[in-house]
């Protein structure tokens, strides 16, 4: 009947007998015949309080031998997890295996990582300044220049000394960057010459143009307007025409030229003949300058360069340790001027290896301010990696 249960099944289904253990058989006596469950132990141990699992198998022994004492144990199989590829940094905290690394070789040999930098973070006392300072000792044994631009503490001044390298004090009463100075950059575009000499040219007129926007910026405590840019450019192409051989510009050259108002200048100020526009133009950008000049800028930065970097150093330290902790503007200054100074010198040195001026192995760079940033350029490349 439509509706109606099978009897003895409260579902409506059958019956179904329930299967036994696996590998178990009923006996003639009805008894289970089943095999004894055998107990698994895990290699390292039971999971759990009490069970003995350790998280990690203790490293061997370590043995050194020669290649005719251990003929039958070398080369390994197989080798261990650790990256071997660039500076040793030390021994694997689990394992015990050598751990190499640094941003140069895991970026042109390992390809472990798509761009030659390495930002470091960390709790104070850790160890960054250290490891920072083992790679630099080892890249520097592969021929890599390091160049710190900026040290705070220092960090890197001993280091950079017992490398034979060059270390330059900025600071009141230590020494001072001419920002107007072209540097490595102007000789090389000097010893270049030609189309690609004029376009060093340009690259350093640029370099020098915001190098002095930032320090107003700084003073100023927000940007530049844009007509005082062109007002500016045009101030130091005009020292740039009538520079007298041998003598280097200086930031009250600047301010004699806007006194003096040569046409070039008048010309972006749109002044059309009229003193008083021509004022209003540029007065805001002289009082700057003179912020600049007469204020806590002035003695780092209104004065001749005390020390250029030397490109065939085998190391270069800009030491601003010197510049109290309260001075924030000079201190930003300093490290502006620094690093546009040193990215400068690789620009010169790469421009001179590309006109083939200068050898070409050899030129690579590696620059660091409290982390490691790194720059290499192959012998066989035409342009800078950054």
């Amino acid at each position: 009947m439509p509706g109606a249960r099978a009897a003895g099944t409260p579902g409506g289904g059958r019956a179904r007998k329930r299967a036994g253990p696996a590998g178990a058989s009923g006996g003639p006596d009805g008894t289970s015949t089943a095999r004894p469950k055998q107990l698994y132990v895990p290699p390292r141990g039971w999971y759990g309080p009490g069970g003995g699992r350790v998280g990690y198998l203790d490293p061997p022994t370590m043995w050194r031998a020669t290649t005719v004492q251990a003929c039958g144990m070398w080369p390994f199989a197989a080798g261990s997890g650790s990256p071997m590829t660039g500076v040793p940094l030390g021994q694997h905290m689990f394992t015990g295996a050598t751990v190499c690394g640094d941003p140069l070789n895991w970026f042109t040999r390992a390809r472990y990582i798509s761009n030659p930098s390495l930002f470091m973070l960390g709790m104070p006392g850790l160890g960054k300044s250290t490891l920072v300072n083992r790679m630099l000792i080892g890249l520097a044994a592969t021929g890599v220049v390091p160049l710190v631009l900026g040290d705070l503490k220092p960090d890197y001044v001993d280091t950079v000394r017992a490398l034979g390298g060059q270390v330059i004090s900025i600071g009141r009463g230590r020494g001072g960057i001419n920002v107007l100075d072209p540097g490595a950059m102007g000789e090389a575009a000097r010893r270049v010459g030609g189309e690609a000499g004029e376009v060093l040219k340009a690259e350093t007129h640029g370099r020098v143009l915001n190098m002095v926007a930032a320090l107003i910026t700084i003073v100023r405590g927000r940007p530049m307007d844009d007509h005082e840019q062109s007002v500016l450019s045009a101030v130091l192409h005009h020292l740039r025409e009538r520079a007298t051989p041998g003598r280097a510009l200086l930031l009250p050259d600047v301010l004699r030229v806007l006194t003096e108002g040569p046409d070039r200048v008048r010309a972006v100020t749109l002044d059309r003949g009229n003193e008083t526009r021509y004022r209003d133009a540029v007065d805001p950008l002289h009082r700057s300058l003179l912020g600049i000049l007469d204020g806590p800028l002035g003695d780092t930065f209104a004065s001749p360069t005390s020390t250029r970097i030397d490109p065939d150093t085998p190391a270069v330290c800009i030491d601003i340790s010197g510049i109290g902790e309260a001075d924030t503007q000079l201190t930003a200054a300093a490290m502006l001027a620094a690093w546009s100074d040193g990215l400068g010198t690789v620009a010169a040195s790469h421009a001179l290896a590309d006109a083939g001026l200068a050898p070409a192995a050899g030129t690579s760079r590696c620059w660091t301010s409290c982390g490691a940033r790194c720059a290499p350029r192959p012998a066989s490349s035409t342009a800078s990696t950054r």
